[in-house]
C-alpha cells in the first residue's frame, strides 16, 4: 500500500505545471498549521526528485514527528494537492453547483422568495452556456417550489409550461449526445483504420453518416450538437479523400469555436482538437502558409494542466514535422528533433503518437540522405510489438521502407528474407493491397540481385510507371500519404538526391499536388 501511495503522490506532482505549485503553496500555507506545514516540506522533498527514493525521504526527516507515520501525512497531501487543483481550476460547472447548493440551503431555511430568485439567475446561466443537466436540475428545484403553492420569479406559476421547456432541453441534451455518440465512433474507427483503401472501407465509413442527424446542420440542436456535425462530415471526408469537402467542414468548425471565445476558456482542449485537425487538412491541399498559422495558434493556447502541456506538445511537434516533411525541408527539420527527443523523456506521451514522432523523424533522416539515423528511428517502431495494434498502418509502411533503407545501406543480402517477412504480415493483417504487392515483388525481383546498374535503371523507370499510373486511383494513391515512393524512384533514375527531386517538384507546382507524408498523424483528435 505504501509504495502505492508513493508512486502515486510522485507522478501527482510531477505532472504539476510551476504555476500549479506555485497555487498549491499558497493554498498550503492558508492554514499554517504543522500538518500543512508538514505536507509542505514532504511536498519540497518529493518535487526535487529525479525517480521517487522513498529511503532518502525517509533519511531527510527522520528527525521530525511525521516520518513514524510517513503513509498518512502522503495521504494527507495527495488529498491536500488536489483540493489546490480543484480550487485552481475553478471552471464554470463549479459556480453553478454551487448555487445549487445556495438553492438547496435558502429552501432548506424556508427562504424561497430568495431561493427562486437565485434558481431563475442559475438557470439563465446555464441554459446560456448549454449545461442542459444543471437546467433540468433547475427545472426539478421550480417544481419542487410550485408544487408547495409558491411563485417562481419568470415562472408563469405554469406547471405545463416547466414540463413542455423539461421536454425540450431533454430533446436538446438527447440531440447532443446523438451526435456526440456518431463522433466517438468514427473517430474510433479512423484512429484504427485511417484512410479507406478501398470501396469497402468507404463503405464503412458512410455507415457513421447515414444517420439522418448528419443531412444538414438546422438538425443540430446547440452549438455544442453544431461542432460534432462539422466534425463528423470533417473526419468523413478526410477518410474517403474528399479533401476539400472536408477542409470546408473544418474550416467552419473552427470559426463556429472562436466565436465563442468564453467557450475556449472553458473548454481548450476542444479548440486545440479542432486547430489540430483543421492543420491536418490545410497540409493535405498544401495550403502551407495557414499551416504555419495554425501551429502559431496551438502554441498560444494557454496551457492551465499539464495534460494541456501534453496535448500542445505532441500535436504542435507533430504537426511541424510533417510540414517539414512536406515542404522537402529535411534539414531544417532535424532542427527539432532533440526538442522531441527532450520531450519524449519529459512526458507520458501514449504510443500512439509516439509512433507517429518515430515515423517522421525517420523520414528527416532519410529525406536528409542520413539513412542509418532514418533506420535506427524506424526500428524504434519495429521492435515494439505494441505499434503493430495501436498504428498498423505506420506500422505496415514501416516494413515496407525498412527493406528501401537496407537497400541504400548495400544490406542487400538480408532483402529476400525481410521481402518474405513483410509478405507474411500484410496478408495476415489483410493489408496487402495493389501498391505494396507491385513494391515487394519489384523488391524481391530486382532489389535482392546482382543486376547491372542500366538494367536496374530500367527496372526502376517500369516501376515508377506502374506506380504513378496505379496512384491516380483514389484508394491506392493514398499509399503515397505514407512515403513518396515515386520520388525515390526518380532519385535513383536521375541518380539526384531524394531531397533534390522533392523540392524541384513542390517548387515546378507552387505547393500543389504534393501528396502528403507520412500518413501519419491521426489528424482526428
Amino acid at each position: 500500500m505504501s509504495k502505492t501511495i508513493s508512486e502515486d503522490l510522485f507522478r501527482l506532482i510531477r505532472s504539476l505545471t510551476p504555476s500549479e505549485k506555485r497555487y498549491f503553496k499558497r493554498f498550503a500555507s492558508i492554514h499554517s498549521s504543522v500538518r500543512e506545514n508538514n505536507c509542505i516540506k514532504l511536498f519540497n522533498a518529493v518535487d526535487m526528485q529525479e525517480v521517487y527514493n522513498e529511503a532518502a525521504i525517509r533519511k531527510k526527516f527522520h528527525m521530525e514527528k511525521f516520518c513514524k507515520q510517513l503513509h498518512v501525512t502522503k495521504n494527507y497531501l495527495c488529498s491536500l494537492i488536489l483540493r489546490s487543483l480543484e480550487s485552481c481550476h475553478y471552471s464554470l460547472n463549479a459556480p453553478l453547483k454551487s448555487a445549487l447548493r445556495q438553492v438547496e440551503l435558502l429552501y432548506e431555511k424556508g427562504l424561497y422568495k430568495e431561493c427562486a430568485k437565485l434558481l431563475h439567475k442559475t438557470k439563465r446561466s446555464a441554459a446560456g452556456h448549454e449545461k442542459f443537466l444543471v437546467v433540468l436540475e433547475c427545472i426539478e428545484w421550480e417544481k419542487e417550489l410550485m408544487q408547495g403553492g409558491l411563485v417562481i420569479h419568470g415562472s408563469g406559476n405554469d406547471l405545463r409550461k416547466l414540463t413542455g421547456e423539461e421536454k425540450e432541453i431533454i430533446r436538446k441534451l438527447g440531440n447532443e449526445r446523438s451526435y456526440r455518440n456518431i463522433r466517438q465512433l468514427i473517430l474510433r474507427h479512423y484512429r484504427i483504420n485511417n484512410v479507406a483503401r478501398n470501396k469497402a472501407e468507404a463503405m464503412h465509413y458512410r455507415k457513421f453518416i447515414k444517420n439522418p442527424l448528419c443531412l444538414k446542420e438546422g438538425y443540430a440542436l446547440s452549438q455544442n450538437a453544431r461542432e460534432d456535425f462539422y466534425y463528423i462530415h470533417g473526419v468523413y471526408n478526410l477518410a474517403t479523400g474528399n479533401l476539400h469537402e472536408s477542409y470546408e467542414k473544418q474550416q467552419q468548425l473552427v470559426r463556429l469555436i472562436e466565436q465563442s471565445p468564453a467557450r475556449i476558456e472553458e473548454n481548450p482542449r476542444k479548440y486545440l482538437s479542432a486547430l489540430a485537425n483543421y492543420y491536418y487538412i490545410c497540409y493535405l491541399v498544401n495550403r502551407y502558409r495557414e499551416c504555419r498559422k495554425v501551429i502559431e495558434k496551438i502554441r498560444g493556447i494557454p496551457a492551465g494542466s499539464a495534460k494541456m502541456q501534453l496535448f500542445i506538445f505532441i500535436i504542435s511537434y507533430e504537426r511541424e514535422l510533417s510540414l517539414y516533411i512536406n515542404t522537402a525541408e529535411y534539414r531544417k527539420g532535424l532542427s527539432v528533433v532533440k526538442t522531441i527527443e527532450d520531450g519524449i523523456r519529459h512526458y507520458r506521451i501514449p504510443s500512439h503518437n509516439l509512433v507517429i514522432f518515430y515515423f517522421g523523424i525517420s523520414y528527416l533522416y532519410f529525406g536528409a540522405g542520413e539513412y542509418r539515423n532514418s533506420a535506427l528511428w524506424l526500428s524504434k517502431i519495429l521492435n515494439d510489438l505494441s505499434y503493430k495494434e495501436s498504428r498498423p498502418d505506420i506500422y505496415s509502411f514501416s516494413k515496407i521502407i525498412q527493406l528501401i533503407l537496407l537497400y541504400e545501406l548495400n544490406q542487400t543480402d538480408a532483402l529476400e528474407y525481410f521481402v518474405k517477412s513483410t509478405y507474411r504480415y500484410l496478408a495476415g493483417k489483410k493489408r496487402l493491397y495493389k501498391f505494396e504487392l507491385i513494391i515487394l515483388d519489384f523488391i524481391r525481383k530486382r532489389l535482392s540481385r546482382n543486376v547491372s546498374t542500366q538494367e536496374l535503371t530500367v527496372a526502376f523507370r517500369g516501376l515508377r510507371d506502374r506506380l504513378t499510373a496505379i496512384s491516380r486511383d483514389s484508394y491506392e494513391g493514398k499509399a503515397l500519404n505514407y512515403f513518396d515512393f515515386i520520388s525515390w524512384l526518380e532519385s535513383k533514375i536521375e541518380n539526384r538526391p531524394f531531397a533534390e527531386i522533392v523540392k524541384e517538384k513542390i517548387i515546378r507546382r507552387g505547393y500543389a499536388g504534393i501528396n502528403a507524408s507520412p500518413g501519419n498523424e491521426n489528424a482526428a483528435v
